[in-house]
């Protein structure tokens, strides 16, 4: 059985883990098993959520911060967002431009065989 200080880091772990998705945390948001499935963040999100967790469990719980740190590490990976990355558009490559392979020299018409 959790004690008291451990249910309230908890309920402020989901309720801060919800803020940042956008989300408003309530027990009923948790009833499904695969509740953790709906939102999504970045690496970037989670590890800033993951320092912010270890700080509350150092200042709620009076764990050294190595094991904060850890227990921050396992409520992530029980309970965290799925992660995914945002990808940076790339411009089209102009057409009818030749692709370099990797390890050939470029084509250079002035070169003579």
């Amino acid at each position: 059985m959790l004690r008291k200080t451990e249910e309230i880091v908890i309920t402020a772990a989901l309720t801060e883990m919800f803020k940042r998705v956008g989300r408003k945390y309530s027990p009923e948001a948790i009833s499904k098993p695969e509740w953790f499935y709906k939102s999504t963040w970045t690496s970037q999100q989670q590890e800033e959520f993951r320092q912010w967790l270890a700080k509350l469990i150092i200042r709620r719980l009076s764990y050294p911060a190595k094991k904060a740190g850890r227990e921050a590490g396992w409520f992530i990976f029980n309970y965290g967002w799925r992660v995914v990355e945002q990808r940076i558009a790339q411009a089209p490559e102009p057409v009818g431009k030749r692709k370099e392979r990797s390890g050939a020299a470029p084509h250079n018409p002035e070169i003579k065989k």
